[in-house]
């Protein structure tokens, strides 16, 4: 199996894709040969063969926008909603075996695999997103908001990661605001007590990019004036 990292959030539309994709092409920069898969993409209706937003984010990041599609998304479904429920109303089964497969087929990659909103988003009747994460021996890095009640949220993500068998290896906290205020001032070291994990980032909100527009000229701003080089530090 591929070394990896499976990034969750605690909620949806936190940063994720905009995480996934930035560490993609920072170590795709540095000459390590990176894939990507977010097992389902919910909320896209478009042509069979054409990218969903996050799908064509993460792989155009890893430079791998001319491989097919369903190996890097492998399920595309219209309705933006968890991805059990979408499957289930679009009369798709979301199958297991499908999954292995995608994740095989990036073998000798380090592979960056995507959720769908956080760690305990049912995928189908039988699977959680925790279990994917488990079942393939990634670690975990969880994306979260910096501001007032994302110690909870955090919290009880890392608490449940652990519980599952998972290794949660810190937070990103994201949008950070030019002025922040006490909350999100006071929130990075209050997160480290409380759970004993790091935060190994803290991304502005970046120019340029926008995942559901398919913009990313701001991308190579971005690798620029991040400081990625703790957190990639920590994940590889």
């Amino acid at each position: 199996m591929a070394r990896g990292l499976f990034v969750t959030a605690t909620d949806t539309g936190v940063g994720k894709t905009v995480t996934a994709a930035l560490l993609a092409a920072a170590l795709r920069r540095r000459g390590v040969p990176v894939g990507v898969l977010k097992p389902a993409e919910t909320g896209f209706s478009g042509e069979p063969q054409e990218w969903p937003p996050d799908g064509y984010a993460l792989a155009r990041a890893a430079g791998l926008l001319h491989e097919p599609r369903a190996r890097v998304v492998p399920y595309v479904l219209p309705e933006p909603l968890a991805p059990a429920v979408a499957a289930r109303r679009a009369g798709v089964q979301i199958r297991l075996e499908v999954l292995d497969e995608a994740f095989c087929a990036q073998r000798g990659r380090f592979l960056i695999v995507e959720g769908a909103g956080g760690l305990a988003v049912p995928l189908n009747e039988e699977l959680l997103m925790a279990d994917l994460a488990l079942r393939w021996g990634l670690d975990v890095l969880i994306v979260a908001r910096p501001g007032l009640g994302t110690l909870n949220h955090c919290f009880l993500t890392a608490f449940y990661a652990r519980m599952k068998g998972l290794r949660p290896l810190g937070f990103v906290l994201t949008p950070w605001p030019d002025a922040p205020d006490v909350a999100t001032q006071t929130n990075p070291e209050e997160l480290e007590r409380l759970t004993g994990l790091p935060v190994l980032a803290r991304l502005p909100r970046l120019r340029g990019i926008d995942v559901e527009a398919r913009q990313w000229d701001g991308l190579e701003d971005a690798l620029r004036s991040c400081e990625l080089d703790y957190l990639l530090k920590h994940i590889t």
